[in-house]
Order: C-alpha cells, then structure tokens, then sequence
C-alpha cells in the first residue's frame, strides 16, 4: 500500500539531498529544499515576531512612550533595506539559480563574488552618507515635540542605526545568494538561533535602564548576526574568491546594476501603486480613519504572509529547473503554485470574512468600531494578491521583466489619481476595490500584448530564460 500524501512529506522533510544527475532527481531535490525553507522560514518569522513583541513590551515599559515611539520611528527605517541596494540583492536570485553548483566551474563563486563586492561599495557610501545625515541634519521634523536629551539620545541612536543599515547591505545580498542557490533554509535557521539569543539577551537585562541606542544594537544589530554566519558558511564552501575578480572590468558589472534597477523599479512601484494607502488615507481622511484602516492591513497579513512563505523558494526553483530543461517540473510547480496561492488565499480570508467581528475586536482591543466592507474589499485584494505573487515567482524566475514593469508601470499611473478622486466620495473601503479593478485591467492589457506570449515560450521549452528576457533588461 502506497501512502503518496506521507511520501511526499518525507521527500520535503528529509536532510540528506537527493542525486540530482536526472530530472527526477533534480525535481525531487528542489522540492526538498524548497520545503525546508518554508518550514524554516515560518519558524523564523514566528520567532522574529515574538522577539520583536517582547522587545516592544520591554522597551515600552522601560522608557516611557515618548522614547518607544522614537526606536519605533528609526525602526521604520529598515524599509529602506528594499532599496539601497539598487536592486541588485534580488537581481542575483536568479542568475545564482541558473549557474553551475560545480566548484571546478567557478561561475556560481564569481557570481557571488562580484554582487557582494558590489553590495559592499554600496553599503559603505550609502552607510557614510546616511551616518552624516543622522549626524548634522535636524531632527525638528522628524521627531516632533522632541527636545533636549531625548533629541540627543535619538540621535546618537538614528547614527548607530545609519551604521548598522550600511554594514546590513552586503549581508542582506548574503541571503538573497542563499535564495538563489535554493538553500535559504540556511539563513532561516541561524535567523532562529539568533531570536532565540536575542529573547534570553533580552530577558537578562529587562531590569536594565537600556536606552534607545541600546534597543537600537540588540535588535537591529542582531539581525545582522545570521548575515555573519552565512558569510562563513560562504567562505568555507568556496563560494566568495576574490581571486575570481582578478582582471573583471567595470564594465561587466553593467548587467548585474541592469537587472538590479529593473528589480528596484519593481520594488518602488509596488510600494507607490499599494504601499502608500495608508498614508493617503491619513492626508485625505485623517489619523482616524487611517487607523481603522491599518487594522484591516494587519489583520489581512493573517492570509498573505502565509502564502508569500509558500511562494518565496520558487523563484529560484523556477530559475534552476528551466535552465536544466526541466520543463514538466515547472510546468507542474506553476500550476500548483496559482491554483494553491487561488483556494489557500481564498479559503483563508473567507475564514477571516466570517469570524470577522471577533478578528476585528482583538487585532483593535474592541476601541475602533468594525468595519464590515472594507473587510470585505480587502479579502479580495488580499486573494488577487496572494495569486499575483505566485506568478510573479515564475516570471522573476524565468526572467520576464519588462512586461511586470509595464504592469506596475500603468498600474501606477491610473490608481493613484483614482484612489485620490474616490477616497473623498466613496471611504476607504473603496481603496482595495479600486486596487483589484485596475490590477486586473491592466494585467489582462498587459498578458494580452507580451505576456503570454513569453509565458508560453518559456512553458513550451523553446527558449531559455535569457533568450525571452529583452537584452535592454
């Protein structure tokens, strides 16, 4: 008697990697590690938020509410991870997951090699510049109502941080390198460890008088210590030689900032088309109503967060298997992707949708009145985007950019004037339905016009990722 469902977990759940020499194996082995990273990177992510939950709760009654919302305000800063590095961090998943794992080859080590060199001259100016600023800038506008020690402190605090932001540069690109060889279950586990060190760090000195600068170093600071190890473990598998750079001209890093910036675009007009609701909701309805709809924004992670774990590994997944020809595995990956990011996406917010009131009341501690529409709107962007992220997984890695660049690119220009137009007349919970309706029109422009056709052309096994991507790219 066969027991498919208790295989396939074995297969997921089992250490020693499999022989990759044929497709099967090949397949077998991606979803090996696959499967480890999802599973590691819900424990972290779990960890990461209990941490930074007893830290809060510490923080806050250590040093009052005015010197919390401080280290909170520098701790929003670390969005700015997303773009300092010009992209260049995501843009290495995919060439990492197409290059050869074979040591003698040397194009994996180079590859590596060449975007950490990269990242660390990044890191370094963007590090300086960012010091200099926490330095000598004015801090009147951005802490408000702040003034003597306490605008001292969050000083010395913001330049520490400037530090730690551009030293975090090139061990950030350490784990996207990690994505991209299809091991991020590595980053994932020393992430863990490191909560978990973090959480006894923090218990220790609770009944220290910790300051924000020290909040600032056992947080911030500690996120950096898994960079670090993966860093070894990079060193150790020969994975970084400089030896490799000897001779490299300028003018070949030209790809790597290319593809960079084509990733960064990405970035900046996901946040500008739908990462900046709230703050239009507070310019045009005010703190209230930004308020209520920031609960909705959070209670709705409860459904994409899950799907987004399940989702990251297949970017390089994807990327691996169509450049060994293995188009049955992507074929078959893709369709499980969509249809599972579909139900699970869909299954999940309707559960969300009917206990809805009971949801509401814990996420608001029962002093904001629920909201009923906008939870309703929100479900459904929150199962639009759950699907779209599974998408976008194959074509990041089959390396079709520039129509998701047409995509983001027209999204933008069209919802952000309407948003303005019916967020005064309709309320906020017209905002997600706005986002689904455009998003979809344009997609469906966008597959009509090029998408579909380099979607095919990939499925088909016709051409390679780098023959379908355009050279401008």
């Amino acid at each position: 008697m066969s027991f498919p469902l208790r295989d396939r977990l074995g297969q997921v759940a089992r250490l020693r990697p499999f022989d990759t020499s044929t497709a099967e194996g090949r397949a077998l082995e991606r979803r090996r590690r696959a499967g480890l990273t999802i599973i590691a990177n819900f424990v972290a992510r779990v960890a990461s938020f209990s941490v930074i939950t007893l830290a809060s709760r510490l923080a806050l009654e250590s040093m009052g509410v005015v010197r919390f919302g401080i280290w909170m305000t520098i701790a929003g800063f670390i969005a700015l991870l997303n773009f300092l590095d010009f992209g260049i961090g995501n843009g290495l998943i995919g060439p990492i997951a197409r290059s050869s794992e074979d040591d003698a080859s040397g194009d994996q080590a180079r590859l590596i090699t060449m975007g950490l060199a990269a990242t660390l001259v990044v890191g370094l100016i963007s590090g300086a510049l960012l010091t200099m600023g926490a330095v000598s800038i004015p801090l009147d506008w951005l802490f408000h109502g702040i003034a003597g020690p306490d605008l001292a402190e969050a000083r010395s605090a913001l330049w520490v941080f400037a530090v730690l932001l551009g030293i975090s540069l090139p061990l950030q690109t350490i784990n996207r390198v990690f994505v991209g060889m299809q091991r991020a279950y590595v980053t994932h586990v020393l992430s863990i460890a490191t909560s978990l060190g973090m959480a006894a760090l923090l218990l220790a000195m609770r009944h220290k008088n910790l300051t924000i600068v020290d909040y600032v170093f056992v947080t911030f600071g500690s996120l950096q210590l898994p960079g670090l190890l993966s860093l070894i473990v990079l060193i150790a598998e020969r994975k970084i030689l400089p030896s490799t750079l000897r001779g490299t001209r300028l003018a070949e890093y030209r790809p790597l900032f290319a593809v960079g910036a084509a990733f960064l675009a990405l970035q900046a007009g996901a946040l500008i088309g739908w990462g900046c609701d709230q703050i239009l909701v507070s310019v045009m309805r005010g703190p209230a109503e930004a308020g209520v709809y920031a609960i909705a924004v959070r209670i709705f992670m409860l459904a994409s967060i899950p799907l987004y774990i399940a989702n990251a590994p297949m970017w390089a997944v994807y990327a691996h298997a169509i450049e060994r020809g293995d188009m049955h595995d992507v074929r078959k990956g893709l369709r499980l992707s969509l249809l599972g990011s579909l139900a699970g996406a869909g299954a999940l917010c309707l559960a969300i949708v009917i206990a809805g009131p009971m949801v509401w009341n814990v996420f608001s501690g029962g002093h904001i009145p629920y909201a009923s529409t906008l939870m309703i709107a929100f479900a459904l962007w929150t199962v639009i985007d759950c699907t779209a992220n599974a998408l976008a997984m194959f074509l990041n890695g089959a390396h079709i950019i520039r129509p998701q660049l047409l995509t983001v690119g027209v999204f933008v220009v069209l919802a952000i004037p309407i948003k303005i137009a019916v967020i005064g007349r309709y309320g906020i919970a017209a905002i997600p339905l706005v986002t689904v309706a455009i998003y979809l029109l344009t997609l469906a422009v966008v597959y009509t016009v090029s998408l579909r056709a380099a979607i095919l052309k990939i499925l088909s096994g016709k051409a390679s990722a780098q023959n379908v991507v355009d050279p401008a790219v």
